[in-house]
Parts: C-alpha cells; sequence; structure tokens
C-alpha cells in the first residue's frame, strides 16, 4: 500500500499475489513485474516510471479515484479488466504529463 506524500520505487521482480493500492505519494514502475499478479487499486496519487514499463501480468486496475500520469516514457498497463471502482462518483479524471502513454 502506498500512501504519503513520498515515491515509493518498485523495481524488482514483485511475486506477490495480493495487489498494490495507491493512496497517494508517487507509485514508480521501473520493471515489468514490478506490480505482481495481483490487482492494482487506485484511489489517488500519481503514478510515474522511468522505464517503457509493459505490465507482464496483465494485473486488473480498479481507479477508485482520480489520479495523475507523470512519467516521460511509455506506461502500458496491459490488457486487465479496468473499472471505475465502487466508491461515489463514475466520473475520474487522469491527468497524463507525459509523452507516450498506452
Amino acid at each position: 500500500m502506498k500512501s504519503g506524500a513520498s515515491t515509493l520505487t518498485l523495481s524488482g521482480t514483485n511475486t506477490s499475489s495480493g495487489g498494490v493500492v495507491l493512496n497517494a505519494g508517487t507509485l514508480q514502475l521501473d520493471t515489468n513485474t514490478a506490480l505482481g499478479t495481483g490487482p492494482l487499486r487506485i484511489f489517488g496519487g500519481t503514478l510515474n516510471s522511468n522505464t517503457n514499463f509493459v505490465n507482464a501480468n496483465n494485473n486488473p486496475v480498479t481507479i477508485n479515484a482520480d489520479f495523475n500520469f507523470t512519467g516521460s516514457t511509455r506506461v502500458d498497463l496491459g490488457t486487465g479488466a479496468v473499472s471505475l471502482g465502487t466508491l461515489p462518483g463514475t466520473t475520474r479524471t487522469i491527468t497524463i504529463r507525459s509523452t507516450s502513454t498506452t
């Protein structure tokens, strides 16, 4: 779980199946297996990458709140199912400050 204003960098092979939660701050994805095999749940914060991140595990993604992407490289979250979540408000704003996203 990533909370607080700091940056958490995931740069190794993650074999966890429990999922990753982004509440606040920056989650830096620097390897294609950084998310493990569980779901990515976003409740706010920022996604970033210094590599051409292509999610190797095609994790399901639940977007429960607005979030930002600020990387300068390609980010591909894969072909896993994407949901806007069940929290109030079915409109989400994703702010992209990048030159390349998928």
